[in-house]
């Protein structure tokens, strides 16, 4: 759900980015179409995904806020310089907060964050807009950017490719 809401923000993003180009316009206007079709073809499994985002009966969910509840636990007993990298796993034997910014918090303390938070502010200087709103849209609801390997390789591929100059 966290890629199909970034992806479609990004989308919408780039479009009124370069709205003037009859090319993009184009682009847009066959896109919309097409998901607008294709959402009919698959309206019942969209729409049960979509209201199953506030039911905390849902075990993801449930899962998921615990999740982030242990993140801000953990980085509440390393305020300042976190648990270390790749230690909120071996913290309380727990899964990854699913959010990439807890996760730093947590293994990285306030120091490591306002870093990151830096490194994300010179990417977004940089021009790097799109995939930075796309993967920190994902980031909010997953942790693979962070601490997957493929996830870190996807991560660094998508902002060569998405990288303007």
């Amino acid at each position: 759900r966290s890629a199909w809401l970034g992806l479609s923000v990004v989308f919408i993003y780039y479009v009124f980015k370069n709205f003037d180009n009859k090319e993009i316009r184009k682009f847009f206007i066959f896109s919309v179409f097409f998901i607008f079709s294709i959402s009919f073809i698959f309206w019942p499994f969209v729409t049960s995904r979509v209201k199953s985002i506030g039911y905390l009966e849902n075990k993801s969910n449930t899962e998921r806020l615990a999740s982030w509840k242990e993140g801000i636990k953990v980085w509440s007993m390393n305020p300042v310089l976190g648990a270390g990298i790749g230690n909120y796993t071996n913290y309380k034997n727990s899964q990854p907060a699913h959010n990439i910014f807890l996760m730093v918090l947590a293994e990285l303390g306030a120091i490591g964050f306002l870093l990151y938070i830096f490194i994300w502010r010179k990417l977004w200087k940089s021009g790097l807009r799109s995939a930075l709103i796309l993967f920190f849209i994902i980031g909010l609801f997953d942790h693979y950017f962070w601490t997957l390997y493929p996830g870190q390789m996807l991560f660094w591929v998508g902002l060569a490719f998405f990288q303007e100059n």
